[in-house]
């Protein structure tokens, strides 16, 4: 057992490092359609990662933006920001202290180069990342998430979470996407 929980600390602590710097934004996998999210409460830290290819989001990707794409790509970061909009916790008493969205347009190094791939010369994609302090994170239960009624070009949403010494993983594939962090 303590093996497990040894194995499940260091998980969450590189997954959380991952997110602080960059690194899942910066990811080789980018599809269309798809959007990845990573959840992570250490102590009473909930970190919450949101990834997507721009096209899910704004309907284009290109390697230079147009004035009226600029503005679009303004828009949707800020609905991706506007966390009461798609994310709803349930228990634990969490409050949002942090968040933080942008994009690869923002951070040249963040572009992925598929110049053999034909489709596009690169790859951009958006973030949304968000911390809540929780005053009781052993009653955190539950997280919705309806960010696809915003954007409808996400198709599915690939999620991972560690929640005290329990971890996993869903796809979610309807508009709202409920995330049950305990067992009942």
């Amino acid at each position: 057992m303590k093996k497990q929980k040894l194995v499940l600390l260091l998980l969450g602590t590189g997954l959380f490092m991952m997110m602080l710097s960059g690194k899942i934004m910066a990811s080789d996998v980018h599809v269309h359609g798809e959007a990845d999210m990573h959840i992570v409460l250490e102590n009473t830290k909930l970190h919450v990662e949101f990834t997507s290819p721009i096209f899910n989001l704004a309907g284009f990707e290109t390697d230079r933006l147009s004035d009226s794409q600029r503005k679009q790509l303004d828009s949707v970061k800020s609905k991706l920001i506007d966390s009461d909009k798609w994310l709803d916790l349930k228990g634990g008493d969490c409050s949002l202290t942090q968040s933080k969205s942008g994009s690869s347009y923002d951070d040249s190094d963040s572009v992925i180069d598929h110049s053999n791939s034909g489709a596009h010369a690169h790859h951009h994609s958006a973030y949304a990342s968000f911390l809540f302090m929780c005053q009781q994170p052993e009653l955190l239960t539950q997280l919705s998430v309806s960010i696809k009624n915003e954007f409808p070009g996400i198709e599915k949403i690939n999620i991972q979470w560690i929640v005290g010494n329990q971890q996993g993983a869903t796809i979610g594939v309807n508009p709202t996407v409920m995330i049950n962090f305990k067992n009942e």
